[in-house]
């Protein structure tokens, strides 16, 4: 990573790469540089326009944000790719526009054409332009699903805006076609904005049709959607049993959801509770868990700046319950390595409190929060 244009950027791969190159990771692209990536390196497996920086940057000027321009070679592919790429991760940055369905449609073929591919990201997709067969395509083999910050709808959009119902349901229209491909191990999902519309989007048959379809799944992600039901929660935990990542968000942490990842899955090595609503005793159900190696609770719990004072006392007594929860969670994982811990004042409460004494072999990092944005990328 340096500071570089276009042009920079274009010179340095000519002078410093060749035909051998297997992996490229780009946060300015163009269609000269598209163009020369397609005709260069034809053993290529993976191509990113995301920058291999943490956290990513998108590509800066990358031409399939605009569908209908013209480009110096005339050809109808929208991106240029190498037909062995075996990971690819796209931000499909676009405006409401009359080109969009058919630039999803494009790009979705074109992926087709990848018969090798196992790994897709696609950053800012917009469900809404997908047709019944956008995803047809897709190699079957593929393993690794991933739709970040997934536009649904955008303030600023003109034009009929469907209610938070019809938006639900362009998505899991969308999802469900997702479900042939049986080889799935990793699937992860963000909603930019997830609450413009009014309300979280429920895509509960598609969750259903995972825990039948997919059993293979390894790793789920999910930010920004309606909670499902207790009833329909326990149905995809005790069909995933094999997970071994779960990072969930929000409304969907309580702690009856707590309990059934406890009982349901218990091969899970990772899990990751972002804000949420759950109590000190609820965390506790994770307590004696035999193969988490890896935990992040991340609270954002900032308070009301004109009630501040107020409850000053309060909500640090409180944190204080969920901190000593969690350490008798700690305590009791036979496996645990790693640990994340995220909150508000939490390295001030964490200093005061008393907590138990922890083997030295578990790393436990401790963060205040700090406006968290709950995105994944």
């Amino acid at each position: 990573m340096f500071p570089a244009d276009e042009k920079a950027v274009l010179d340095f791969l000519k002078r410093y790469t060749n035909v051998a190159l297997k992996s490229i990771y780009l946060h300015i692209a163009n269609r000269h540089i598209l163009a020369h990536i397609q005709q260069t390196y034809k053993n290529l497996d993976t191509v990113s326009f995301l920058s291999a920086s943490d956290p990513p940057r998108e590509a800066l000027t990358l031409d399939i944000k605009h569908p209908n321009r013209p480009h110096p070679h005339n050809h109808d592919d929208i991106l240029p790719l190498a037909k062995t790429i075996k990971t690819c991760e796209i931000p499909l940055l676009v405006v409401g526009c009359n080109g969009c369905t058919e630039m999803h449609d494009k790009l979705s073929t074109q992926l087709g054409n990848c018969k090798n591919l196992r790994r897709l990201t696609i950053t800012g997709m917009r469900p809404r332009y997908l047709t019944p067969g956008s995803w047809d395509a897709l190699s079957q083999a593929i393993t690794e699903l991933n739709f970040l910050r997934t536009v649904i709808s955008r303030s600023g959009y003109s034009g009929y805006e469907p209610s938070g119902l019809d938006f639900s349901s362009q998505l899991c229209t969308a999802l469900m076609a997702l479900l042939k491909f049986s080889k799935v191990n990793c699937f992860r999902l963000s909603i930019d904005e997830p609450f413009t519309a009014g309300t979280p989007f429920n895509i509960d048959e598609f969750l259903c049709g995972i825990a039948d379809k997919w059993r293979n799944l390894r790793r789920l992600t999910l930010v920004g959607i309606r909670p499902p039901s207790h009833r329909i929660f326990s149905f995809v935990m005790s069909g995933l049993a094999r997970l071994q990542t779960l990072e969930l968000y929000g409304e969907m942490i309580t702690d009856e959801r707590i309990a059934l990842i406890a009982t349901h899955l218990r091969s899970l090595t990772s899990l990751t509770l972002t804000d949420g609503h759950y109590t000190p005793s609820g965390i506790r159900a994770l307590c004696g868990h035999l193969s988490i190696e890896r935990l992040y609770l991340l609270q954002d719990n900032h308070l009301d700046l004109n009630r501040l004072y107020l409850l000053q006392d309060n909500q640090l007594g409180q944190n204080r319950m969920w901190l000593l929860a969690v350490y008798d969670v700690i305590r009791s994982l036979p496996k645990i390595a790693y640990v994340k811990l995220h909150g508000y004042r939490l390295i001030a409460l964490h200093a005061r409190v008393e907590v138990p004494p922890i083997s030295t072999n578990v790393q436990i990092d401790v963060e205040n929060s700090q406006n968290y944005e709950p995105t994944i990328d």
